[in-house]
């Protein structure tokens, strides 16, 4: 083919061969979904009853998180029946489609088919903020995770500790902030946080830590405040637990 002006014609198009006859494809066999994971699975599909007289070039692949395929759509083309999908999203519902092509067009999409990815424990927390911090008490402050694993949290851990991390002082499920009580004068604590939902508990925040004071208050002239206590060791200064007695024991 070519095309003609005033002035003269053009040089031919490329060429296409296509058979007499040739039409496109029928649509695909509708997608079987298998093996589905939190974050993946696998889409088998039949090809199409009739390929239109002609050979078939590709097939496309579509999914979406709505039946309509409006939202979050993407789209393979491969050469083969089965496509491995990965980087899913955890307790996500996605629809698919596929289609076939030959030389002349695309086919009419297939019927669609859904699945919805299990849901898993969420992931960390950030670091939760330590303040308002006394001689037994402080207050954790902390947000959810940026994953929650597909599944709505139902609650956190909160886990205030040595820093090996042994038999926690408290375990509340609770939203923030939270005060913990029970603490020790001058103790250093160690402060994790994990959330929780249907699936179970996820994993621990990265640790802050903070050391209560020692349980001596001061006035300044108007209040009370909590002092700090420390003493001296013949090389440096030390924090000091500071105790009382009931005329039985120290407390």
């Amino acid at each position: 083919m070519r095309a003609h002006n005033s002035v003269g014609w053009s040089p031919y198009s490329g060429t296409r061969t296509i058979t007499t006859g040739t039409t496109v494809p029928s649509a695909p066999g509708t997608p079987v979904l298998e093996d589905a994971t939190a974050t993946g699975v696998t889409v088998r599909w039949a090809a199409p009853a009739d390929d239109g007289g002609i050979t078939l070039t590709e097939y496309t692949v579509q999914r979406a998180t709505d039946a309509l395929f409006s939202a979050d759509p993407h789209a393979a083309a491969l050469g083969a029946t089965t496509l491995q999908v990965t980087g899913l999203a955890p307790g996500t519902e996605y629809w698919w489609r596929v289609r076939a092509a030959n030389a002349v067009g695309d086919s009419e999409w297939s019927e669609t088919a859904s699945v919805t990815t299990p849901a898993v424990p969420p992931g960390a927390p950030p670091e939760p903020v330590l303040t308002n911090v006394l001689a037994t008490s402080m207050t954790v402050t902390y947000s959810a995770p940026a994953d929650d694993g597909g599944s709505e949290i139902q609650s956190y851990e909160i886990q205030a500790t040595d820093a090996l991390f042994g038999a926690s002082v408290t375990s509340p499920d609770t939203e923030p902030p939270y005060v913990v009580v029970g603490l020790s004068p001058a103790t250093t604590y160690y402060v994790r946080v994990r959330a929780i939902n249907a699936q179970g508990a996820g994993s621990w925040s990265p640790s802050a830590s903070v050391t209560t004071l020692s349980g001596v208050r001061v006035g300044d002239g108007a209040s009370w405040r909590d002092a700090v206590v420390w003493v001296g060791n013949g090389a440096s200064w030390v924090l000091a637990s500071v105790k009382t007695g009931n005329g039985s024991q120290w407390m």
